[in-house]
């Protein structure tokens, strides 16, 4: 297979601790590689995957990992990214030595044509790395992490200052960390996508209402969030009569919604603002 496949241009394996060696020579067989996943259901170790992957990083421009754990030494050949997913839990778990050889690694990174990054499990501290060293092009970032919520104020800092071309913005976030999502809108006047998953309700932060309805970019169009969002009848009322026109999503329910929040959405629903029956949203 080897021999005759080797003008693949978009290339997705799952499960690919099987058959290193005839995976490491497929792979390295390819003319034109532009687009490489590599998938395992759980942390698997495939170090030697690390050097095909920086002998096709001329061609590259869509890299993802999920559950791979490779050698990060290929991450400074990766120049010519466009796209770029990190999924691994592994880096969570207190393995210090490799963490910092991914640190080193990234340190030296550059991604000067990136356009989307999405991770997930990641800590925030390299998340900031990789959109430190991407020469503010990116438009598309996707950030998932339930499990450790340090460095979130360099994380916002670090999208505010390098990303003043975002126009989607998916992310895991804290009430209490929620001043930062001002810092964003003021730097990034191009956003238009906004999704927030709320994973700690205990902290409530007092103006996510007035920052929402103060501070969101006039291209503000579609703004999703889960069932543990917080807003303050006059809160939600303020959002709706801002500037810019918005397709108000929401993810199934909000367990915080009461009549008075419905009877609000349910007239901008009446209006083809809001795309999703009010009623469906009521928790209670």
């Amino acid at each position: 297979m080897a021999k005759f496949c080797q003008y693949i241009e978009d290339l997705e394996i799952w499960d690919c601790g099987e058959a290193i060696p005839g995976l490491i020579k497929f792979i390295d067989n390819q003319k034109n590689l532009r687009s490489l996943a590599l998938h395992c259901h759980k942390t698997t170790r495939i170090l030697q995957l690390s050097e095909v992957i920086e002998r096709k990083a001329d061609t590259l421009i869509k890299f993802g990992i999920s559950h791979v754990l490779l050698s990060p030494k290929f991450f400074s050949s990766l120049t010519n990214l466009i796209y770029l997913k990190f999924i691994s839990r592994y880096y969570n778990n207190n393995n210090e030595q490799e963490l910092q050889e991914l640190q080193r690694c990234l340190s030296i990174a550059s991604f000067p044509n990136l356009l989307y990054l999405k991770t997930k499990y990641l800590p925030r501290h390299e998340v900031c790395m990789l959109i430190e060293n991407s020469h503010g092009n990116i438009k598309n970032i996707d950030i998932r992490n339930d499990d450790n919520f340090g460095y979130t104020k360099r994380l916002y800092k670090s999208i505010a200052i390098n990303c003043p071309k975002i126009e989607s913005l998916a992310i895991n976030i804290q009430f209490k960390n929620f001043g930062g999502i001002k810092e964003i809108f003021l730097n990034c006047t191009r956003l238009n996508i906004l999704e927030l998953y709320i994973v700690d309700i205990e902290d409530e932060e007092d103006n996510c209402d007035e920052i929402l309805a103060d501070y969101s970019p006039k291209t503000f169009k579609i703004f999703s969030f889960n069932k543990d969002f917080i807003f303050s009848v006059d809160g939600l009322q303020n959002f709706f009569e801002v500037e810019f026109q918005l397709n108000f999503l929401h993810v199934f329910m909000c367990r915080y919604f009461t009549q008075e929040h419905i009877k609000i959405i349910e007239k901008y629903f009446d209006e083809g603002v809001v795309d999703i029956n009010p009623w469906d949203l009521y928790h209670n």
